[in-house]
């Protein structure tokens, strides 16, 4: 609740998602870093210092750890900690408070090098992520950054089952990002994985790919239940992504944008993801190109520089901070619409449309029951039935649709 005395319902959980993604946490209680932290602190990186907290109307963030923040995390008890800062104190559940990541499998390895949990996404890279990994996504094991990771798929099983008996999990996201172009052998690696998730998982499959050498596969992809697919564009110029993200400079901003316009004509609305990162380049060239996504149907998923790589500004936090609340201009406002984007609630490290649409109908009075509703696990579970019955009928006799 608010120190003022406020309600907690006067308290917008999106927007305190927003301030902390950009301000960060400060840690004022140093039982925090083995109550709620995956490891002890001294053995994460700076980039990946980061916690995720659960906020009483299910809001999750995953927010950098940064001395001198204005917010800061005391621990209330094992699993509950208090956040306060700015006039409000809220108590905040850790998303994770048990030793998952601590804990090796059946063949002796252990289970953060074979994915890990962040918000409602169990990561599982197979191969390495451009460098520096986005914020959501893992470190890959040492060694083995740009080049494919094959892992025993009893282990994974292991591993994934382990991960959804914490009652945490919604979303497996693979990703399979490599220097070079999405290809056939990339979806053979890819296969055995998809579809051992798929049978034995009630729950969304994310996956995250460069673009394709043959655009046929994408619907491949889709035909075999992959349910949301990013392509990333992460930043517009290439001197820039040249400097910053050595691995996506491989790829033109065209050819990055032709395969999601691509996908949009094949995945649901709402369903094709691209990441932009806010920081290392003007916001003017970031809103040109959120809103260039938005207007072929693509979200914007927007992402600041890795904590510990480049310290932002406040002035420049401030601007990012403006931006963000105007997102949602061009989306719909109904129902409808708010719910073909709901499962967009489970991404926790960045910050889409839809959470700057939801701000935006909160404070010019909006109920919130319907967010409420939105929110639910119970929702989210309709829209992914919604898209198994859209893929039985757009996938003809067992075959891949067409991408046009």
């Amino acid at each position: 609740m608010r120190e003022d005395g406020g309600k907690p319902e006067t308290l917008s959980y999106r927007r305190l998602k927003l301030e902390l993604l950009l301000y960060g946490i400060a840690v004022a209680d140093e039982r925090l870093s083995e109550k709620i932290l995956p490891l002890p602190i001294e053995e994460i990186p700076v980039i990946s210092r980061r916690v995720d907290l659960t906020f009483p109307d299910g809001t999750r963030v995953n927010a950098p750890l940064e001395d001198g923040s204005p917010y800061q995390l005391r621990l209330l008890r094992p699993g509950v900690a208090v956040l306060s800062g700015k006039g409000m104190s809220v108590e905040a559940k850790s998303i994770l408070t048990s030793d998952f990541h601590q804990r090796r499998t059946s063949l002796g390895n252990p289970f953060s090098e074979i994915g890990q949990i962040c918000g409602g996404y169990f990561f599982l890279p197979l191969a390495g992520d451009p460098a520096p990994a986005p914020a959501d996504s893992p470190r890959p094991p040492a060694g083995l950054a740009g080049i494919a990771v094959q892992h025993d798929l009893r282990e994974v099983h292991e591993v994934l089952k382990a991960a959804f008996d914490e009652g945490l999990v919604e979303v497996v996201k693979i990703a399979i990002h490599s220097p070079t172009a999405f290809d056939k052998p990339a979806v053979e690696r890819l296969l055995p994985y998809l579809e051992m998730v798929k049978s034995n998982f009630k729950c969304m499959v994310s996956l995250s790919i460069s673009p394709p050498k043959e655009f046929g596969l994408l619907s491949l992809l889709y035909a075999r239940g992959v349910d949301v697919i990013f392509c990333d564009l992460f930043l517009v110029d290439e001197k820039r992504s040249a400097l910053h993200l050595p691995a996506r400079s491989h790829f033109s901003e065209e050819d990055i944008v032709e395969t999601l316009s691509r996908l949009v004509g094949i995945f649901p609305r709402g369903t094709v993801l691209s990441k932009l990162i806010l920081g290392w380049e003007p916001i003017e060239e970031t809103e040109r190109a959120a809103e260039h996504l938005l207007s072929i149907g693509v979200v914007p998923v927007l992402s600041l520089i890795p904590a510990g790589r480049d310290r932002l500004s406040n002035v420049v936090r401030e601007a990012i901070f403006d931006f963000l609340l105007s997102l949602n201009l061009d989306l719909d406002r109904n129902l409808y619409s708010r719910w073909l984007h709901s499962h967009l609630h489970l991404i926790s490290d960045s910050i889409t449309p839809n959470d700057s649409l939801e701000i935006d109908m909160r404070e010019k009075g909006a109920s919130a029951w319907t967010d409420r509703i939105l929110m639910a696990r119970w929702s989210r579970r309709s829209l992914s039935s919604a898209w198994a019955l859209r893929r039985y009928f757009k996938v003809i006799e067992g075959g891949p649709a067409s991408d046009g």
